[in-house]
C-alpha cells in the first residue's frame, strides 16, 4: 500500500492542515460520507477533525427546512444534545435542546426559493478520542422574505471513533437534495511545526 503524499520516506511533512477527502452533489434523500479505512486519504483515523462545507437545497415545496443527520448512522434517542442561537435580523433566539435522536446542522433553502441556497460549515472535533464528540455549525440561509444565520454547539454522547456522516433535509428519506447541492469533506491534520 502506498503512502498518502503528505508522507514522505515514512515522515510526515508540515503541509497544508486541512486534507480534502471528497466531494459529493446528492440528489438523493441522503448522502453518507465513510471512512476509507484503507490508511489513504479517505482513511479517517488519522485526522483530528473533519469539516464539511455544505451549499445545498431541499426539493420540498417550501421555503426552508433543517439539514440534519447523525454520525455512525446512530439516531439513538438521547443521543446527541445541542445549544443554538439564531437571527433572522429583526431578532435573535437563543435555545437549549437537552436531547434528541439526530444532529441539526442548520437551515438549508427549499423548493419554493430557488433562486437561494443555504451555506454551512459543519466542524466536528476530535473524531478519534475516546470521549463524547463536539460538532460546531455555523450557517446561513436566504428565502425572498427574509433568512437566519445560525450558530449550533451539539454533542454527540458516543465514545468510539467517527467513521461515517449522515446527511439529510428535514426528515429522513422523504426531501430530495436540488442538483447543484455540493458537499465537500476536509480531514484536519495536527500540524508539525515547533
Amino acid at each position: 500500500m502506498a503512502d498518502p503524499a503528505y508522507i514522505v520516506d515514512g515522515v510526515l511533512t508540515d503541509g497544508e492542515a486541512w486534507v480534502p477527502i471528497s466531494s459529493s452533489t446528492p440528489t438523493s434523500t441522503l448522502l453518507t460520507l465513510s471512512s476509507t479505512n484503507d490508511g489513504q486519504v479517505g482513511d479517517w483515523s488519522q485526522y483530528l477533525d473533519l469539516v464539511a462545507i455544505v451549499y445545498a437545497q431541499g426539493s420540498v415545496a417550501q421555503e426552508w427546512e433543517w439539514l440534519k443527520g447523525a454520525v455512525n448512522n446512530d439516531y439513538t434517542n438521547d443521543k446527541y444534545a445541542y445549544q443554538l442561537v439564531y437571527t433572522d435580523g429583526n431578532a435573535s433566539v437563543i435555545g437549549v435542546k437537552a436531547t434528541t435522536n439526530e444532529l441539526y446542522y442548520g437551515y438549508t433553502v427549499c423548493a419554493n426559493e430557488s433562486d437561494y441556497w443555504g451555506g454551512m460549515v459543519v466542524d466536528f472535533h476530535d473524531i478519534n478520542s475516546g470521549k463524547f464528540k463536539s460538532i460546531q455549525t455555523r450557517s446561513a440561509a436566504d428565502w425572498g422574505d427574509g433568512g437566519r444565520m445560525y450558530l449550533n454547539s451539539q454533542v454527540y454522547m458516543g465514545q468510539e471513533p467517527i467513521t461515517s456522516i449522515q446527511m439529510h433535509v428535514g426528515s429522513s428519506g422523504s426531501i430530495n437534495f436540488i442538483s447543484g447541492t455540493r458537499i465537500d469533506l476536509f480531514g484536519v491534520l495536527p500540524r508539525m511545526v515547533a
